[in-house]
């Protein structure tokens, strides 16, 4: 089916059908959005809304850029529709790092072109490295390239919220230690995550990020116990919602802030310790599986090698001279 792959033209023919490929996508896309607006500004004369007049012809004013007008459609669509599940996919989307009011509708925007776009490119790809299609291999083919293209931003989304989660974890206990310091040389708690978010910008950025997040929120008038449980929902991991819990109530209970990180740092410090000690013990059992499959039959083959032959060379002293 594509022996034409094959012959000296086949990079110049690759290009085309994959800028073709490309093409068709976008201006099919394109010719959607088109039709929406044509139908919307339908609406809007069949329903007798006013429309402004300047320089004596019609101007539409859109609220949202053509591609925000498609991707909002996309979201309505494919989206979820309560407003629970909404607010708990702007909770993972902030979890993330995307803190856009659009990044759901991109994201299920992206899901559904790259579910379009990459059968086009698998058909496109397969046989410069597999061969000639079959029937069966076309069809697999196209189901397996709109199944990756369509979880592969899901599958982003998520190990880049679990990338930052870790980061947090690592630097925590650094970060603790410099809110402490500054504590006790007298600074407020808002002014301490301010020097702090600035102290861990090139060690940890996601961290420091995080709570520059909340010395923003501090500056703007918000209370300090809602800016801290708004950081414990972007960050969602159980140390950081132990951290809140214990400034908030320390607020609340007028006990020291300053004893109160001293007696956590610490804490983070030890299970930071354990976790190491963890992984240490688990990495035996980890390696026995390579260890039985790898080198031990390498090493059998070595040990018993000269036993063997020797065996050979008695019962067939032909055998080997």
């Amino acid at each position: 089916m594509f022996e034409f792959m094959s012959t000296g033209t086949g990079s110049i023919v690759l290009f085309v059908t994959i800028t073709l490929s490309i093409a068709m996508v976008f201006g099919a896309v394109w010719l959607l959005i088109g039709r929406s607006q044509l139908q919307r500004r339908l609406g809007e004369v069949t329903e007798g809304r006013d429309i402004p007049i300047v320089g004596g012809t019609l101007r539409q004013e859109d609220d949202a850029l053509p591609f925000e007008d498609f991707t909002q459609r996309i979201s309505k669509s494919f989206g979820p529709k309560d407003e629970e599940s909404k607010t708990e996919v702007r909770s993972k989307f902030a979890q993330a790092g995307f803190y856009h009011s659009r990044a759901a509708e991109y994201f299920y925007a992206c899901r559904i072109v790259m579910a379009a776009l990459f059968p086009i490119l698998g058909v496109t790809f397969y046989p410069q490295f597999v061969g000639d299609f079959t029937t069966n291999s076309l069809i697999l083919t196209i189901f397996v390239s709109a199944i990756v293209g369509f979880y592969a931003p899901g599958y982003y989304l998520t190990r880049r919220i679990r990338e930052r989660q870790q980061s947090v974890r690592d630097g925590l206990p650094d970060a603790l230690d410099i809110l402490l310091v500054c504590v006790e040389a007298g600074a407020s708690l808002p002014i301490a995550i301010q020097r702090m978010s600035d102290e861990m910008q090139e060690a940890y950025p996601v961290l420091a990020k995080e709570f520059s997040l909340v010395s923003l929120e501090l500056k703007a008038g918000s209370g300090r116990a809602k800016a801290l449980k708004n950081l414990a929902d972007r960050v969602n991991i159980e140390e950081i919602r132990s951290l809140v819990t214990l400034l908030v109530q320390s607020e609340a209970l007028g006990t020291s802030i300053v004893q109160t990180l001293r007696v956590y740092s610490s804490e983070m410090r030890s299970k930071r310790l354990l976790k190491a000690e963890e992984q240490a013990n688990k990495l035996p059992v980890k390696m026995a599986l390579p260890l039985m499959l790898c080198i031990l039959p390498a090493l059998m083959i070595v040990i018993l090698a000269p036993v063997i032959i020797r065996m050979v060379r008695v019962v067939l002293p032909g055998v080997g001279g």
